[in-house]
């Protein structure tokens, strides 16, 4: 599995908006995305760089997969 890169939160609330995810609130500094269809939100800190576990719970919570994630976050897919 490739290795997701370093970036903070703007780039990941840009992957998180192409796949569908709508940013719903925000408390100091942590931003609350969901989605129809995902039982919990997405709780995004807005730290200019994110932790791998960060990283991970997005992915586990938002049912996303790693793959799909850094081909968004690289550019490599169109949004759909």
């Amino acid at each position: 599995m490739p290795k997701i890169p370093s970036h903070g939160w703007k780039d990941a609330a840009k992957v998180l908006k192409s796949l569908g995810f709508v940013a719903v609130r925000q408390k100091g500094s942590h931003i609350v995305f969901e989605k129809e269809g995902i039982a919990r939100p997405i709780i995004l800190p807005t730290y200019d760089d994110l932790d791998k576990r960060i990283i991970r719970t997005i992915l586990k919570t938002g049912m996303i997969d790693q793959n799909q994630y850094i081909r968004l976050l690289t550019g490599e897919v169109k949004k759909h």
